[in-house]
């Protein structure tokens, strides 16, 4: 109880975030704060051993013991409330950049589903996906450039399980 009391007053007027990476053997949680224009810094870390076969080759095989001992590690630290940063086994991530025309959003949105569903070939059945517009809207772009492209290029991350 004393520790997550310093922990939360050391954190008071400063941003934190907790990094997790989890491997086979071990999850592994890095709390960061930040304080205004100063470097960030480690406040806290922990790693958790994980039984044997919860995960192989990157893969979840026992989501219940993996979820508990996340849960276990969050709570024994008094980790809550922050953004968290994720890392993610190169093995199940895939990274490709596609051209679409300028869309609000949301169509944008069903666009990259279609494709994803459809049209590019993925080692893995369902993919978790999302995309991130790298370019400004077509406003931005020819202001900034002093002419008007009808195409720009969108992030479209394909995360596999």
């Amino acid at each position: 109880m004393l520790k997550r009391l310093m922990n939360w007053i050391s954190s008071i007027g400063k941003r934190r975030s907790l990094g997790v990476e989890i491997t086979d053997q071990a999850i592994k949680l890095t709390e960061m704060i930040m304080h205004g224009s100063r470097p960030p810094r480690i406040h806290n870390f922990r790693i958790e051993p994980l039984p044997p076969q919860s995960i192989d080759d990157g893969r979840i095989l026992d989501p219940d013991q993996v979820a508990r001992t996340l849960k276990q590690a969050i709570s024994a630290e008094g980790w809550g409330g922050m953004k968290v940063h994720a890392v993610i086994p190169s093995q199940t991530l895939l990274v490709r950049f596609l051209k679409f025309p300028d869309l609000p959003m949301q169509s944008l949105s069903k666009v990259v589903a279609f494709e994803v569903k459809h049209n590019i070939h993925m080692p893995f059945e369902e993919p978790l996906f999302d995309f991130v517009k790298l370019n400004g809207t077509m406003e931005q772009k020819a202001s900034a450039k002093g002419s008007h492209n009808e195409s720009f290029t969108w992030n479209n991350l394909e995360l596999g399980t």
